[in-house]
């Protein structure tokens, strides 16, 4: 679950980059639950639910991608996330860092570094977000 969210952060960033919109399929509030938090600490966010967080992440990466070409290349990178289970719930700590180049002769610069901590829920055998905080 954690790889596939990831994978799709990815992606979403490099499909708004290359056409300016933003596909009702690069959603990534379905991977929390219904009341699930996402928390940016040095952005000071806390969105709620599907629908806030996926505004959260469509508001974020169009401000990110403002002026750059659609050359553009920004990635995520992330470390193998550390996953303690107890039963139905679990905890995941994963450290990040945005790498970008604006255009396709741009050096590639780090434009930010950072850490999450999880806490995932067990339902109906598939894993969601219930809490996110991002740490910058």
């Amino acid at each position: 679950m954690l790889a596939a969210y990831y994978a799709d952060f990815n992606v979403e960033i490099a499909s708004f980059i290359a056409t300016g919109k933003w596909s009702s399929t690069d959603d990534l509030g379905p991977y929390y639950l219904e009341n699930g938090t996402f928390e940016v600490k040095g952005m000071n966010v806390v969105a709620r639910g599907g629908k806030q967080i996926d505004d959260f992440y469509r508001t974020f990466v169009r401000d990110a991608t403002k002026g750059t070409s659609k050359s553009a290349r920004i990635y995520a990178a992330f470390t193998d996330p550390r996953v303690i289970v107890h039963g139905g719930f679990a905890t995941a700590e994963v450290m990040w860092m945005f790498i970008a180049a604006m255009n396709s002769k741009a050096t590639p610069q780090i434009l930010g570094i950072g850490r999450e901590h999880d806490v995932l829920v067990k339902r109906n055998g598939h894993w969601y977000f219930k809490r996110r905080v991002v740490l910058q």
